[in-house]
């Protein structure tokens, strides 16, 4: 989302990039169908047996239009494309529903929103935390803005969680189609890029209305 702010090259591609996310109309059908499904996967300590019955009843839909079934297939792949990925490094680890999607950013609400919060104890006794948002985005997704987005993660766990160590390894941006993991890179630089254009949505805001 950010990340195509960004790259935008003139001033109409931002002002509709900002009504598309006042809008909430940045996420496509197939996405916005499976993403309860895939909170629960791992809101509820990475249960399979969610994804299994998400396939099944993906598979009971019957697509009315081409575009719909297209649609479904890319839910379907997406799934299975999850169930097939190991995720070694979150065992053990307490998973958790976020609380709140959002928190306040340089004049906006932030919608972060990520699927589970991560949480464990040390041997030392000190409390650690990450947070996992899971991209459904079968077009081509630049490492550049994943890594965004796992900042603007750990951002939102340091204003949530501010006792907490915020583990740069846990804010994790899970590109579901590819199978990768992208965590925390270049905070600063990235926090600096979006703090710029948050203020020029804040400015911009009152044109949606």
């Amino acid at each position: 989302m950010f990340a195509s702010l960004i790259n935008s090259r003139s001033e109409s591609s931002l002002n509709s990039s900002i009504h598309r996310i006042i809008e909430n109309h940045d996420a496509p059908f197939w996405y916005s169908r499976i993403r309860p499904g895939v909170r629960s996967f791992f809101a509820e300590s990475i249960n399979y047996g969610i994804l299994e019955s998400l396939l099944t009843k993906l598979d009971e839909v019957v697509p009315q239009t081409d575009f719909q079934r297209k649609d479904c297939e890319n839910s379907k792949l997406a799934v299975k494309l999850m169930y097939a990925m190991s995720f070694d490094m979150l065992k053990g680890k307490t998973m958790l529903k976020p609380a709140a999607k959002s928190i306040p950013f340089y004049g906006i609400e932030l919608d972060v929103n990520p699927d589970a919060i991560i949480m464990w104890k040390d041997p030392q006794g000190r409390y650690h935390v990450g947070a996992i948002k899971t991209k459904l985005k079968k077009s081509a997704f630049k490492e550049e803005e994943a890594t965004m987005i796992a900042c603007m993660i750990k951002y939102y766990l340091q204003t949530l969680f501010p006792e907490y160590i915020v583990e740069d390894k846990y804010c994790i941006c899970y590109d579901a189609f590819r199978s990768k993991m992208y965590s925390v890179k270049s905070y600063t630089q990235n926090l600096i890029k979006v703090s710029a254009i948050a203020q020029r949505i804040a400015l911009q805001a009152p044109l949606a209305a």
